[in-house]
């Protein structure tokens, strides 16, 4: 089952007709996102590679902003003021959950197509959730390059953020149910079920 999954899969990327029972479905895309979550804590962790380096120079620079704490089993940094060398790259960060948003979508497309089609359901109903994650990545790429050294950050901008991703959760949550939910029996508009 495991092989016919990926084969599916992996073989039906550019077949958006036809249906997909659960099982065949769920296997491959556990496949796909489990491979995207892999990728996104390989890039979170090249991001931060490197803060003991940069947080222990700021203690050599700064002394006077640098509270250390130690003792048996921890070991604590408290900077004070602003060091904008420790903060991430975030406009890096949306960049990399942008491209495996992207692949991960491209991958997912046909599979939850069919698997749609199986539950009697236009597959272009997927289209919701994925345009909404793009636009709360480009809106929040938006809000953190204007952060650039601003004391204030854009509150209207971000309850705009905030609504747009809420939209996406429930858009998703949506989705995933008419993933989850059990296929027609016998044929459908889309053709007869799938083994």
């Amino acid at each position: 089952m495991f092989g016919a999954a990926l084969r599916n899969g992996f073989g039906g990327l550019l077949r958006f007709s036809g249906r997909d029972r659960p099982a065949m479905f769920w296997i491959y895309a556990g496949i796909v996102l489990g491979g995207a979550f892999a990728a996104w804590l390989l890039a979170f962790a090249a991001q931060f590679r490197g803060f003991t380096e940069r947080v222990n120079r700021i203690a050599a620079e700064h002394p006077e902003d640098v509270i250390i704490d130690q003792g048996p089993g921890h070991y604590s940094v408290q900077i004070k003021g602003w060091h904008p060398e420790l903060m991430p790259d975030f406009a890096g960060l949306l960049q990399t959950m942008t491209v495996i948003a992207t692949v991960v979508a491209i991958l997912l497309a046909a599979a939850v197509t069919r698997r749609l089609h199986d539950s009697n359901v236009r597959g272009w109903f997927a289209l919701v959730p994925c345009g909404l994650l793009f636009l709360g990545l480009y809106l929040m790429g938006t809000f953190f390059n204007g952060l650039n050294g601003q004391a204030e950050p854009d509150l209207s901008a971000f309850f705009t953020i905030f609504a747009v991703n809420l939209a996406y959760l429930a858009s998703l949550g949506g989705l995933v149910y008419l993933l989850v939910r059990g296929g027609t029996v016998g044929e459908n508009r889309f053709g007869p079920p799938s083994f």
